[in-house]
């Protein structure tokens, strides 16, 4: 479960100002309400950003298959290789609730032919993890942080790929900087749970992934990370 894009590539001052008060409704416990602003301010101006935040945060609400409409809805609309790179990432992203590791993988590695963007490179790390090849994903999040050192994604790809590697501690720093860098990226804030809890800090995992959890009703990673810390 993901929060919205950490890192837009494109500047819409409306559209921001709607997530802004999606969110704001989200964390009063209005997530009909939340999603109902988004998808007026989406709907009302179509573009590839819009529909990825909304694709984020209907995943973020359980809605997966509205999510993946969404998502391919803002690949059918991009028309700029950054665009379609970005895209692209985040159906892969989704394909790894979804769908299929390989389907992820397919979807990252296009959107890096694509342009190779810190999304891009990110959502190809995390697919390389889930297809177990964890050193290829390293590589991969490196990548994506030398692409973009202020990208909270490619932060957590890094966290992801050590993770998957048993380095912990490092993965613990790796989704810090990410939530340092957007203190919302709920899937940062599951992973740096997971991290913790793996090096044996039960308390602290069991604080992180209550953050999300009491946010974010219909997490369900959030809720098994919870579960496992316990």
């Amino acid at each position: 479960a993901l929060a919205l894009l950490a890192e837009p590539v494109f500047a819409d001052k409306k559209l921001d100002d709607a997530v802004a008060k999606a969110e704001e409704q989200l964390q009063k416990g209005r997530p009909d309400e939340a999603l109902e602003t988004l998808q007026k301010a989406v709907q009302g101006a179509p573009s590839v950003e819009g529909w990825i935040k909304l694709a984020r945060f209907q995943e973020r609400l359980g809605s997966m298959d509205e999510a993946m409409k969404s998502a391919v809805a803002a690949v059918g609309a991009a028309t700029t290789p950054d665009a379609k790179a970005e895209a692209l990432a985040a159906r892969s992203s989704l394909d790894l609730v979804a769908g299929t590791g390989k389907d992820a993988l397919t979807n990252a590695q296009a959107a890096v032919a694509a342009q190779a963007t810190p999304a891009a490179l990110a959502a190809e790390a995390r697919a390389q993890v889930r297809t177990q090849d964890p050193h290829a994903a390293l590589q991969s999040a490196d990548k994506a942080v030398a692409a973009g050192a202020a990208s909270a994604l490619a932060h957590e790809a890094k966290g992801d790929a050590l993770l998957a590697l048993g380095r912990k501690d490092e993965a613990v720093a790796s989704y810090r900087k990410a939530l340092e860098l957007d203190a919302k990226w709920s899937r940062a804030r599951i992973g740096l749970a997971a991290s913790l809890s793996a090096a044996g800090k039960h308390a602290e995992a069991v604080a992180e992934a209550k953050k999300v959890t009491a946010a974010e009703e219909k997490n369900a990673d959030a809720f098994a990370t919870l579960a496992l810390a316990m």
